[in-house]
């Protein structure tokens, strides 16, 4: 294998674009293989040069292929249809390659036999890969390395013609002309001589790489960073990079990009063994991450900046990109086969397409009272066609004849062949407006196709051919079933699932009739309609799809295989919504029948800087036509209209008179719709590098609201001064909907995230003044993006960045946006309400200079009347300013009070024992397996809500409360309440803490809303629903409503639902979680009926839980064999279960910068792992519901209560006493209670606990603490020798804490550690990061840790081999690797244990291992890393947590081996297990075979011998020897299997 160039010094590196490919030698050299086509076969050489991006091979009529220009590629079996089309041997089909390609705007098949097998495997593979690559670098702007890799290699061998690697000034001046670069010769000779500094009088491979540099030069990039970088006081760092970003792009979300481009001076070369001399290039890689700074104060030299080489790749990026992401592609087929090939394709779609797949019987068919809403159809499959069973019942119908009698599955539906509007092309093309010659030329294409599809012609008579359709195929047609338009209007009797097609032809005419187009508009916000291109586009053109759309037609046609306008537009049109294929109407389509008539003028302003080597013109077979003198390029932007001033939106003259021009030259627009067009200048002489830096502003305008921007398109082109439409192409196009363009940023008065601010960050002495990002941020997080830190998990900074801890930090904003919103001169002023929705932790609040609180819990939301502070603001202090004091300070500060009691044993893992001091996350301040940041900031979003007093109309949110004021229909926000805080509790009538729940009662729907209101509001009433239920309730009169602004109003809705009308929420493993949308409305009367001032959606779900803590009665302890005592375990719907799951720590040291993504990938590998429930912990925080909630910043609740996992919640009290006095007792009461109400409406929500860990030490302080009385099953055991001692283990109904940490991967090391030293098991940095056990102290590194590293050494050295080799960090890598070995092994051992304890006394129901997830990257308990890697436990545990698992227990005192099936189904479960023992060679011993029934939550001993003599096969030695073991059975009608290995050497 090798490339086309030798990696020699002066000449390209090797072709490394995509994992190492190249292309091999003979695909390069060339291989003969047979080329077909319709009229020869014959032997061709092919190559493929893959610097060029060409298949070679000598034609006359097209030459090369580009691989850009490739559609599709088919090959083998994929290729069928060719080789039957040619007549070919089935035996060739294996070798067969069909490229479909576009040339001169043409489909183009090349199809190629290789010789051998072998040889159609290379090109295969080489063709593929290669195009996968080209058309990956079409995508976008990114890709920078292999974009230059493949530009460099491509035009280096191109410019070197007679190749011998040296270019002369002569070559040099033919490549520029090539790249549409012109210079004089002066010119030329001065950039040839600088770029052969040793007067060679030649440029080898370095030299004209330096050529290329001067070449590609950007100064107009050069003069905006200039003048960037000048006025940031000489450094573009993030400030400027922000700046420039809000004020000129209107961009967001900037920080990861600036990161992203942005360089920082390394302050050593030791981060493992890598030096960073210069800045590194852009999108090739993160730069590498700085040492710690081990000093106490920062080195302001460290800041991050952008180079000109980082802005520059940054502008030509996709990041810098001003439309929406492309992403999937959407590929269709249809076909139209035979009745009985129709079964065929019935059969292959259902058993294809599964439950996807949208069906239902013809016969008995429920009626459809209207179309599904889209969301219903997600993921789903719909079939379209005519369903001539129902055509035939409507000419019944229109004819007045009997009503067909409904087919039965094996009849064979028949229709004419005509379909609802084809025929009027037809009759016109055989009328008088067409000349015999055109009749005669479509005759012509007509027999040609029929040859190529090898049907006969047609009889010469008139009778009409019969459609045959199989019953079994029109039973698929449910929501799409076509019918003929017979017009439109409800006297048509269309069924809302039936659509019909209208020719273009037809839907023009309806275009220019008032009537008809608002009667088209009316049908189609019930009804599916298609548009389709008229017959007579002999040349498969397309007409503008986006008029269409705004008459209402859901889907318009078009010719696919034409690349013009039409299409371009339809591409455009769906690249939104992530290109899933459809997009949502607009509003006044959909049905806001007053939109119709609302019109708004608009203008897009958009700035042309400058192109970079635009391509030369091509001639028709797609080659550059060199010859041709260099182009001179303008930009062209095209505005399309769709046609506003026809019907339905009936704008008057006037309004018709204030449109836009139909062009810039004022000739006529196209009749489809209207267009606005502006130029720039052309820049001559200049193809490779033009700069124009022109702003051109078109005029447009809207009918029918905002959303109708949708339907306007902006086309950018490129093109050549003399560009003749008729018979040039463009240079380059690009088209995207007006709403996928940024807008310029506006502003909301009445809902305004104070993150719109400029914030700054400074601490206590003003030596640190950053510019911060505001909420949602922490200190830490704003002193990492401004260069002052580095990433916090790095190395050794959690004790390099102490001196964070100890400091103050302050966060401001100036006001002024948010205040100029404001009205202070109407009579009344206006409401502002400051809602905090996270504070971390202490805090005094100002608003405009007036102090306005002080808070100090970090679990509460706040909400502030700022009324009075932001209208009269003090003369020097417009600011919103949060001061934070240092955690740690203010908790030693609080132990010092005289009412707050000490205990003895309230130690601490890291910082001394004062996390009960506070109201804060307690693992902030260090555990055993996490770092002590002790983090500060405003850490979730902060908003300004103004309440205004009047009562106007709302429309429905989608969210959970806190969301308000609503939002009404002109895309204001305003009312008089807020939302402050929501509960939805459904539980059972007569259901209570004490009573369980009576499963046949009626379910209780309690909705509870607290309010903040600005107006006095009499008489108002909450309605609840749920929509997919048909339900609604009674209208709740509640209490009048009054102003309250510095308070909380509660009103409250009980709604009773009979049981048997919701489905149930399951955990996944037993059931569906079934979740419903519930509406809420708060209504109050008006003169036109009722007015809403609240209205939201929000999910939740029918579920009973309960935890079990009755004493078992006597017959469980006679029948059953159960110890006496309580219960202790759930039920979920009346139905006890076995809790399979694990213990969730926080996900991140910096809530702040938490995401969903991160924490779904978390849940959904527990729910891979089997595991239906977690437990969050109370050492942590309270988990939010969601990103929209209550300020959540990202999803948990929702996403379990959707995956169907129950979470055990926990209040946050953990390892310690908490004093009990007025002070700290006075945050708990609404801590709890906010919390409590937000997680209520989640089916999810399993139990409330009230701590972790405290009952030990409350039973300690009674025995041992005078006056301890007013005061108020885990395993953790770290001997390796009894890891799998069963009598160690406890015997328990539920065990919520058991585990034993390891490492985490060398891959997740290699995140963090900075010097290739730091690669060993007990190297420093390792050592510092093992807080097991703790030390207990701010000693560092920790004291303790060699305990925790013995515990993992010791167990890996007694079960396993030993690691050790010669490479230092393979002996690692080893060593991480076996402690995740033994972890697995061991707490695989413990889950068995407890799962088979099921049927034993205990009747153990519960396993939750600690812990599923990492917080950072050390050593730990955790089953997922911090990077989200799976440990080996987790896969582990996938195999244990089974529905039906088979285990061997080995108990070593008395060797005794005993094999069981256990289950966890609510049902008996039957099976088939296997045990076969093996020699290490992997020879099959002997085996044995078992059929089992499992009952219901239990297990069944499946084997059981004594006596390794009677256990080993054929008295084979322990050592020589392993047992395989297997179970399979069938579970909710599907096959599950299990499998366990046991070692003869060491079982268990």
């Amino acid at each position: 294998m090798s490339t086309i160039l030798p990696p020699t010094q002066s000449s390209p590196p090797l072709l490394n674009h995509e994992s190492n490919f190249s292309v091999p030698e003979a695909v390069l050299k060339g291989t003969m293989m047979t080329k077909v086509s319709e009229k020869s076969q014959k032997r061709v050489l092919f190559q493929l040069d893959p610097d060029a991006g060409h298949i070679l091979y000598k034609s006359r009529k097209t030459g090369p292929v580009a691989l850009e220009t490739i559609k599709e590629i088919r090959s083998g079996p994929a290729a069928n249809y060719y080789r039957e089309q040619f007549k070919l041997p089935e035996g060739t089909e294996k070798r067969w390659i069909t490229i479909i390609y576009i040339l001169d705007g043409a489909y183009k098949t090349l199809h190629m036999i290789a010789d051998t097998h072998e040889i159609f495997v290379m090109w295969d593979a080489a063709v593929r890969k290669l195009v996968a690559v080209r058309q990956g670098l079409m995508i976008g702007l990114g890709n920078v390395d292999v974009r230059e890799s493949i530009w460099t290699r491509q035009y280096w061998k191109g410019a070197d013609g007679n190749g011998d690697r040296k270019l002369s000034i002569e070559e040099i001046e033919r490549l520029c002309w090539r790249l549409n670069a012109r210079f004089t010769r002066p010119e030329l000779e001065k950039m040839f001589k600088d770029a052969d500094p040793a007067s060679k009088g030649y440029l080898d491979y370095d030299g004209f790489q330096s050529f290329v540099r001067t070449l590609k030069r950007r100064p107009e990039i050069e003069q905006i960073y200039k003048d960037l970088h000048d006025a940031n006081g000489n450094k573009f760092d993030f400030p400027a990079f922000e700046k420039f970003m809000k004020d000129t792009q209107h961009a967001n979300e900037l920080k990861v990009i600036f990161a992203k481009y942005s360089w920082t001076a390394p302050t050593t070369s030791a981060a493992k063994t890598k030096e960073a001399a210069s800045p590194p290039t852009p999108e090739a890689a993160t730069p590498l991450p700085n040492l710690p700074n081990t000093s106490t104060v920062p080195d302001a030299t460290q800041i991050p900046v952008l180079t000109l080489e980082g802005f520059s790749s940054f502008l030509l990026s996709s990041e810098n990109a001003a439309f929406s992401e492309k992403n999937q592609e959407v590929w269709q087929d249809m076909t139209r086969p035979a009745v009985k090939q129709q079964d065929i394709l019935v059969n292959i779609m259902i058993e294809a397409f599964g439950e996807s797949l949208i069906r239902a019987p013809v016969a008995g068919r429920p009626r459809i009272g209207c179309l599904p809403s889209p969301e219903d159809l997600k993921g789903k499959i719909l079939l379209k066609a005519k369903n001539l069973y129902v055509v035939a019942q409507l000419e019944a119908l229109r004819n007045k004849s009997p009503t067909a009698t409904p087919p039965k599955e094996t009849d064979v539906l028949e229709a004419d062949t005509s379909s609802s509007d084809d025929s009027e092309d037809e009759e016109k093309m055989s009328g008088k407006r067409f000349s015999g010659e055109i009749r005669h030329g479509m005759q012509e294409l007509k027999e040609k196709w029929r040859r190529v599809r090898g049907t006969s012609s047609p009889s010469l008579s008139k009778a009409k051919r019969k459609v045959k359709m199989s019953v079994r195929l029109a039973s698929l047609l449910v929501y799409t079933v076509g019918v003929k338009c017979q017009g439109l209007g409800k006297e048509h009797g269309y069924a809302p699932e039936h659509i019909f097609s209208l020719s273009e032809n037809k839907v023009n005419k309806l275009l220019k009739t008032g009537s008809t187009m608002r009667d088209l508009v009316q049908h189609t916000k019930d009804h599916m309609v298609r548009i389709y291109p008229r017959g007579t586009r002999v040349s498969s053109s397309n007409y503008q799809p986006h008029r269409y759309w705004a008459a209402g037609a859901q889907i318009v046609a078009l010719n696919w295989q034409t690349f013009d306008l039409g299409y371009t537009i339809n591409q455009a049109m769906f690249q939104r919504n992530g290109r899933a294929g459809f997009v949502l109407k607009p509003d006044a389509l959909r049905g806001n029948d007053e939109l119709l008539s609302k019109y708004s003028k608009h203008s897009l302003e958009i700035t042309i800087i400058s192109a970079h080597q635009l391509p030369r013109l091509k001639d028709k077979r797609g080659q550059e036509v060199v010859e041709k003198s260099i182009v001179d390029p303008l930009v062209q932007v095209t505005l399309h209209i769709p046609d506003w001033i026809h019907p339905p939106f009936g704008l008057t003259t006037g309004s018709a008179a204030s449109l836009p021009p139909t062009h810039a030259s004022g000739d006529p627009a196209p009749p489809s719709s209207r267009i606005v067009t502006r130029r720039t200048r052309a820049v001559r002489n200049n193809g490779f590098n033009p700069i124009w830096r022109e702003t051109l502003k078109l005029p447009f305008d809207v009918v029918g609201g905002k959303e109708m921007v949708d339907l306007v398109f902006a086309q950018i082109s490129v093109l050549e001064d003399d560009y003749d439409e008729e018979d040039d192409e463009p240079i380059a196009v690009y088209c995207t909907p007006l709403s996928c363009l940024e807008r310029a940023p506006k502003v909301s008065a009445t809902i305004f995230n104070v993150a719109q601010l400029d914030w700054t960050l400074k601490n206590q002495n003003g030596s640190i003044h950053i510019p911060a990002s505001g909420p949602p941020s922490q200190a830490h997080l704003d002193l990492l993006k401004a260069g002052i830190i580095t990433e916090p998990l790095l190395g050794i900074n959690d004790f390099t960045q102490r001196w964070i801890v100890d400091d103050n930090w302050t966060y401001t904003a100036d006001l002024t946006p948010f205040t100029r919103t404001l009205n202070f001169d109407s009579a009344a002023l206006p409401t502002s309400l400051l809602v905090l929705y996270g504070i971390d932790t202490v805090a005094n609040i100002t608003v405009s200079g007036h102090p306005v609180a002080w808070v100090n819990s970090q679990f509460r939301q706040y909400t502030f009347d700022v009324s009075t502070a932001i209208s009269k603001p003090s003369p020097s202090d417009n600011n919103l300013t949060i001061s934070l004091e240092s955690a740690f300070f203010y908790s030693l500060n609080v132990s010092t009070r005289p009412d707050v009691e000490q205990f003895p044993g309230n130690g601490g893992f890291e910082y001394p024992g004062i996390w009960p001091m506070i109201r804060k996350v307690a693992s902030d301040f260090g555990w055993d397996w996490g770092p002590a940041f002790v983090p500060v900031g405003i850490y979730k979003p902060a908003y300004l809500v103004t309440l205004t007093p009047t009562i106007g109309k709302s429309v429905p949110q989608t969210g959970t409360p806190p969301v308000s004021p609503s939002a009404s229909s002109t895309d204001e926000v305003s009312g008089p309440i807020f939302v402050e805080e929501s509960s939805v509790d459904i539980y059972k009538q007569g259901q209570n803490f004490s009573v369980p729940p009576k499963q046949s009662a009626d379910w209780i729907v309690n909705v509870t809303l607290g309010l903040r209101s600005a107006a006095a509001i009499p008489q108002s009433a909450l309605t609840l629903s749920f929509p997919e239920l048909e339900l609604t309730s009674k209208l709740f009169e509640i209490t009048d409503i009054p102003v309250l602004t510095n308070d909380t109003f509660w009103i409250t809705a009980i709604w009773s639902i009979p049981d048997n009308i919701p489905q149930r929420w399951y955990p996944h493993n037993l059931g569906i979680p079934k979740l419903y949308n519930l509406n809420v409305v708060l209504s109050v009367p008006s003169s036109d009926g009722s007015s809403s001032v609240v209205n939201f959606v929000t999910r939740t779900g029918f579920r009973t839980i309960e935890i079990a803590q009755t004493r078992y009665s006597q017959a469980d302890i006679e029948q059953r064999g159960i110890l006496p005592g309580d219960q202790w375990h759930f039920k979920v719907n009346g139905k006890a279960f076995y809790a399979s799951g694990s213990n969730i720590i926080p996900f991140d040291p910096f809530y702040a910068r938490t995401s969903s993504d991160q924490v779904r990938w978390v849940l959904e590998s527990a729910v891979k792992g089997g595991q239906n429930m977690l437990r969050v912990w109370g050492g942590g925080t309270y988990q939010p519901s969601s990103a929209s909630v209550a300020g959540g910043v990202y999803d948990f609740y929702d996403i379990c209560d959707e995956l169907g996992i129950m979470a055990w919640s926990e209040l946050i009290f953990s390892d310690a006493l908490y004093p009990i006095n007025n002070f700290l007792l006075g945050n708990l009461e609404p801590e709890v209670r906010q919390n409590v109400r937000r997680i209520n409406r989640h089916p999810s929500a399993a139990q409330w606990a009230g701590g972790n860990e405290i009952e030990g030490i409350v039973i300690w302080t009674d025995q041992w603490v005078e006056n301890g009385k007013h005061f108020l099953d885990e395993r953790f055991n770290y001997d390796g020798s009894v890891a799998f001692d069963y009598s160690t283990f406890p015997v328990a109904r539920f065990v919520n804490e058991f585990g034993f940490h390891s490492m985490p991967s060398f891959y997740t090391w290699e995140d963090v550690l900075l010097s290739a030293e730091d690669f060993s098991f007990n190297s420093t940095v390792v050592m510092s990061r093992e807080h097991h056990p703790p030390a207990a102290s701010l000693a560092f590194p920790n004291p303790n840790a060699g305990e925790g590293q013995r515990e993992m050494t010791v167990a890996v050295e007694l079960w396993l081999p030993t690691p050790g080799t010669t490479d230092a960090n393979q002996t690692f890598a080893q060593w991480c690797w076996s402690t995740q070995v033994f972890q697995s092994m061991t707490i695989v051992s413990q889950v068995a244990w407890y799962r088979h304890g099921a049927g034993q006394s205990e009747n153990n129901l519960g396993a939750l291992m600690w812990q599923l997830n990492d917080i950072w990257q050390a050593p730990s308990w955790s089953s997922i890393e911090y990077s989200g890697r799976w440990k080996v436990l987790h896969y582990g545990l996938a195999g244990i947590f089974a529905p039906v698992a088979i285990y061997p227990f080995w108990t070593v005192s008395n060797e005794t081996l005993q094999v069981l099936a256990i289950s966890d189904r609510w049902e008996d479960v039957k099976g088939s297990a296997q045990a076969t023992w093996y020699d290490w060679t992997g020879r099959s011993l002997n085996t044995t075979f078992f059929d089992f029934t499992v009952p219901s939550l239990n297990n069944s001993l499946l084997y059981e011998a004594q006596n390794l003599t009677n256990i080993l096969p054929n008295c084979r030695d322990a050592a020589d020897v392993f047992l395989h073991l297997n179970v399979t059975a069938n579970v909710d009608g599907v096959e599950v299997t299990n499998e366990q290995f046991v070692s003869g050497a060491r079982p268990g």
